[in-house]
């Protein structure tokens, strides 16, 4: 697109180029009558819009959408610039680009994406089929909020974004039932089918730099900015401890077991039940192989 502002006459259909900064009174006053005529004469709330709980405005839907399309006389068109299919796991992710077109014209009025994958709550068993068509969706709704500027009178369908952040959406859910807080559920991995929020801080970085499934490197990115932000309450000392030793292990080991280390140093695989002094030892131990003074192999059984 140019750096001209494209102005839709609503009422005449026709495009109206102009390189002014500002739009007339006029122009601006047909579009706002077009949107109230066509809410107010040809949509139902349920159908085309609905209210969300919680929401200040109404959600747009799809037929909503098309509605608006249809009186501005706009066409989509859909390019999917990003997919992940792996059909053995069942997991499926699309980002969908869809651009709207003025049908007389053929000028480019917006464009706008959108994503769906089937970690997401609810899509755990839906075909890829269903998935693109949601992330279609999704990029179409936008997009029309933004070509008729609208969105000061509705919303994105925050139904699907309260499954998407159920997480995760885009993605929220892999297989296996939600987590009790509602955390999305890691989708691959060692701890595919764990709550996001249960993960060890460093294999989320890790994940972060080194995944290339691009659903679970978000899911990542957006867990450890979760816990980035201030908590009214701090944790408990030991708790902090554990968590440190898993946040080394996955920056050392990324996605491999570490298991026989924790066993070897520790006298089992799971923290709990350990003595605070097992846990300090072996927090010692992690702390001298982020530095290169100590290797996992050395044969040093502090406990046995």
């Amino acid at each position: 697109m140019n750096n001209e502002v494209t102005v839709v006459d609503g009422a005449h259909g026709s495009i109206l180029p102009t390189t002014s900064e500002t739009l007339p009174i006029e122009q601006i006053g047909q579009r706002i009558t077009l949107i109230d005529r066509v809410v107010k004469d040809f949509m139902q709330v349920g159908r085309d819009y609905d209210t969300i709980p919680g929401t200040n405005k109404p959600s747009l839907l799809k037929p909503g959408a098309e509605k608006l399309g249809l009186a501005f006389q706009l066409s989509p068109t859909f390019e999917v610039i990003d997919r992940l299919e792996q059909h053995e796991e069942r997991f499926f992710f699309y980002r969908v680009r869809c651009t709207l077109t003025h049908r007389c014209t053929g000028v480019v009025i917006a464009n706008q994406e959108g994503t769906c994958s089937s970690s997401e709550r609810g899509r755990e068993s839906a075909p890829a089929n269903t998935i693109l068509k949601m992330a279609e969706k999704r990029a179409y709704v936008g997009a029309i909020l933004l070509a008729t500027f609208s969105s000061d009178r509705f919303t994105q369908d925050m139904e699907d974004y309260a499954q998407e952040d159920g997480r995760p959406s885009a993605a929220s859910k892999a297989k296996g039932a939600a987590s009790p807080d509602g955390a999305a559920i890691f989708p691959i991995g060692k701890h595919k089918g764990t709550a996001v929020s249960e993960i060890p801080a460093g294999y989320l970085e890790w994940c972060a730099e080194n995944m290339k499934d691009g659903s679970a490197k978000a899911m990542a990115i957006a867990e450890l900015e979760r816990r980035s932000k201030p908590k009214d309450a701090s944790p408990k000392k030991e708790t902090d401890l554990v968590s440190e030793c898993e946040r080394i292990e996955g920056l050392i080991f990324g996605d491999e077991d570490v298991s026989e280390l924790r066993t070897s140093y520790m006298g089992s695989a799971d923290f709990n039940g350990r003595s605070d002094k097992q846990v300090e030892n072996y927090h010692k131990h992690l702390v001298a192989l982020q530095k290169n003074e100590a290797s996992s192999d050395d044969g040093e059984l502090p406990f046995k």
